[in-house]
């Protein structure tokens, strides 16, 4: 593990570094430190895992790069020398590698959340060290909204990444005095390529849209399917295929690369409208997950990310729904709302049933592991 000293020096040099989750089982470490091995002919770059993407990728970003979006997102965010920021995101996440990059670049001040995450303890940390600007993902944001206190003093900006921040929790953050500002980001840009701005901070209303910072071009194709082009860019990635072996794309300094994600585009301003993989096909009409989860967690009166909707491949019509609930509701009243819902939905939108589990699959930083819950769903 690495000093803080370290991290904010490893900007100043030619060696290469890999930022593995500690987590990963020991084969899936040893492959991917063998890939990085093989990738010494380029020097000065930073070897991640996509958080995103449904094949697994060993991403290859160079310093430069780092340095390219650190200096948009100060500039976005009009970050000085005196600004402290805070980091409890891991060194794995290019959410978190990225802080140190931006407090490189701009001189500023820099402090950790040590330990395992816990919201009030977190509370706690960020009035200690007066923390005045914030990276987090949702699942974050909620366990700090659930201690219903107000946002620190000092903290003037929160940036909150890494998924789709559901709009009652963002006013319900508004409403303590939380600076939110949505984002837009991916590991293969070495983190945000579009942010809120600082001006939508003097409004409750959450933005519709998000700015797309300077460094980066971005264009849709013809199936709405978002492509970018930016110095930030990554340089290249390894790539599982099938067979197990080990692929690696490399990407020119001007090419365009066509991410997994939906989105509209209004001149500079994006709006996220899912993953690739978040769309299924049901009797030939898409459906958007995202979507659909937000309004059955309304529907359901679940927490924010306590409701999941699962696709099953089905032979006939092509997906088949089905909510999964954490925790535990009155089996009756579920019932009740599921054939209610069922019989208002559009066709596509019906749902096969809900089941409830203890504990939701998820990685590191809370995001649900889809295709480890429908294993479970398929041998219960």
């Amino acid at each position: 593990m690495q000093t803080a000293k370290e991290k904010l020096g490893l900007w100043r040099n030619e060696e290469s570094h890999v930022f593995l989750n500690p987590r990963l089982p020991d084969e899936e470490k040893a492959r991917d430190l063998n890939l990085f091995e093989k990738s010494s002919r380029w020097r000065a770059h930073i070897w991640l895992r996509s958080s995103g993407t449904r094949s697994r990728k060993l991403i290859g970003l160079s310093k430069g790069a780092f340095m390219a979006s650190a200096a948009a997102v100060n500039d976005h965010l009009q970050v000085r020398s005196a600004d402290r920021w805070g980091v409890c995101l891991p060194d794995f996440h290019v959410g978190g590698l990225s802080i140190w990059a931006r407090a490189y670049l701009s001189r500023s001040q820099i402090t950790e959340y040590v330990g395992e995450w816990k919201g009030d303890l977190a509370y706690r940390w960020l009035n200690s060290h007066r923390v005045t600007i914030l990276s987090l993902v949702p699942t974050q944001l909620f366990d700090l909204l659930r201690l219903h206190q107000p946002a620190p003093c000092p903290l003037r900006a929160v940036i909150v990444g890494g998924g789709t921040l559901d709009p009652e929790m963002y006013l319900s953050a508004r409403e303590l005095g939380w600076p939110i500002l949505p984002s837009f980001g991916m590991t293969e840009l070495c983190s945000q390529m579009a942010t809120a701005p600082l001006i939508s901070l003097e409004g409750d209303a959450a933005p519709e849209e998000l700015q797309i910072l300077p460094h980066v071009e971005a264009r849709t194709n013809a199936d709405g399917i978002l492509l970018v082009r930016s110095p930030a860019l990554m340089t290249g990635y390894w790539e599982y295929a099938d067979d197990k072996r080990a692929r690696f794309h490399r990407l020119t300094p001007d090419q365009w690369y066509q991410t997994e994600d939906f989105v509209e585009l209004n001149d500079r301003c994006l709006r996220p409208l899912g993953r690739t993989q978040d769309h299924v096909k049901i009797l030939g009409e898409a459906v958007h997950i995202a979507d659909l989860e937000r309004r059955l967690t309304r529907w359901f009166h679940c927490p924010p990310g306590r409701l999941v909707v699962v696709a099953i491949p089905d032979l006939r019509n092509g997906s088949r729904l089905m909510v999964v609930v954490e925790g535990s509701m009155d089996r009756l009243s579920a019932n009740g709302l599921l054939a209610r819902w069922n019989k208002e939905a559009f066709p596509p939108e019906r749902l096969d049933d809900i089941r409830f589990c203890h504990e939701l699959p998820r990685s590191a930083l809370g995001k649900i592991k889809r295709s480890e819950l429908i294993e479970i769903l398929r041998t219960s």
